[in-house]
């Protein structure tokens, strides 16, 4: 790989972690699934959400202005319903009860694996829906990218998608080390703080959806 292209790559990588360090839903849920669900959990919400960062990172890198636009144009929907869903989440999440038993390892019935994999079906889902319809966090991402992303006269497809990989690769790995470190922790807690952690993280994320909604109600005012 020549100079030019592995430094689009190092390009992508920054502005993953850009996204993915500050504290915000996303982070919150990868970290309250891994203490409640285990490691398996945090990493599959991980890659559903890194994979929503790469999303915005391909339509930044391939410079889509007709669906920057229309993504612009639909803001406000967006984030009502995005408001709505992390509402949603955060009331669920609110009103679950902790569990203590040991989620990390694959069970041994084929039936509890079938009921596994959806379990991570559904995580990856919900966490990447979050992430790629809530523009009151995402649209401001494409501006990182753009100014991050040398779309010059070098700029090739396959620059692109090293830049892109670069996006995924660091978000999923800081995400996934949120992930470790708070399996390492969950090991520790016992179940008031379990029921505490949930009631706080449910709040923030209510909290996170509301937010969501004014913006919407704001922008139409």
């Amino acid at each position: 790989m020549s100079i030019t292209l592995s430094t689009y790559l190092v390009q992508g990588l920054i502005a993953g972690l850009v996204v993915a360090c500050p504290v915000g839903p996303v982070s919150l849920l990868c970290v309250q699934r891994t203490i409640q669900k285990g490691l398996t959990s945090g990493f599959v919400s991980a890659l559903g959400a890194s994979t929503g960062d790469a999303i915005y990172a391909l339509i930044g890198a391939f410079s889509l202005e007709l669906l920057v636009e229309t993504l612009l144009a639909s803001s406000s929907k967006l984030n009502v319903i995005a408001g709505l869903l992390l509402c949603y989440v955060g009331i669920s999440i609110f009103r679950k009860q902790p569990s203590l038993l040991p989620d990390n390892c694959w069970p041994s019935l084929p039936q509890e694996k079938i009921g596994r994999w959806q379990g991570s079906g559904q995580d990856f889902a919900t966490i990447l829906l979050l992430d790629t319809i809530n523009p009151m966090t995402i649209l401001p991402f494409i501006a990182i990218f753009s100014r991050l992303y040398d779309s010059g006269s070098g700029s090739t497809v396959l620059s692109a998608t090293l830049f892109v990989m670069g996006v995924f690769l660091s978000g999923f790995l800081w995400r996934s080390l949120l992930s470790f470190c708070a399996n390492h922790l969950g090991r520790h807690l016992k179940r008031i703080h379990l029921t505490l952690m949930n009631r706080v993280t449910g709040i923030v994320i209510i909290v996170f959806g509301f937010l969501a909604i004014y913006s919407a109600w704001f922008k139409n005012t």
